[in-house]
């Protein structure tokens, strides 16, 4: 399935100065790690990214997502290796190594590292680094990656992350 530009996906996201630049240049997904301990400052963050960015939707990335369906995060759906299936009207996602082991009925998207290979019927996102360009590939339709973090509040190096999303919504 090709797709006219690719999905883009980060995760994990842990301020809002990033997330902030992610939504400006229109990434697709902006995952949080719902794992942590402080779930009031989990909140507290989930809050402030729906306060002030615009467009990309919010995955709750976590190994224990039906324990978090009852918290009201405001998320958009979850990245997790596990049963999904009764989040009827949110986003899912799983590993290629979960979905060929449970096949699950209700899937979004399949997350590949770099040496699987797609499943056509089902839009793929390839794990990738920004460290590294990556190759064009048609059964491909987006990528996840990691963005980095602040170095302190409010302050982060941009260049690396800009070079690597321009070349990336080149491979269109």
């Amino acid at each position: 399935m090709k797709f006219t530009r690719p999905i883009l996906f980060a995760s994990p996201v842990k301020d809002l100065t990033i997330a902030r630049y992610l939504a400006a240049i229109e990434v697709d997904y902006i995952g949080i790690d719902l794992d942590q301990s402080d779930l009031k400052k989990l909140q507290a963050f989930i809050n402030q990214l729906i306060e002030w960015i615009e467009g990309p939707k919010l995955i709750g990335v976590t190994a224990y997502p039906l324990q978090m369906q009852h918290l009201e995060l405001g998320l958009h759906g979850f990245y997790a290796d596990s049963d999904l299936s009764i989040l009827n009207d949110r986003i899912r996602m799983h590993s290629l190594n979960y979905y060929n082991k449970y096949k699950p009925n209700q899937i979004d998207y399949i997350l590949l590292n770099q040496n699987e290979t797609s499943i056509s019927q089902i839009p793929c996102l390839l794990q990738s680094s920004i460290k590294q360009y990556p190759k064009p590939n048609e059964f491909i339709s987006g990528y996840l990656f990691s963005p980095g973090n602040e170095d302190k509040t409010g302050l982060f190096d941009f260049d690396e992350l800009d070079a690597w999303i321009e070349q990336v919504k080149g491979l269109a």
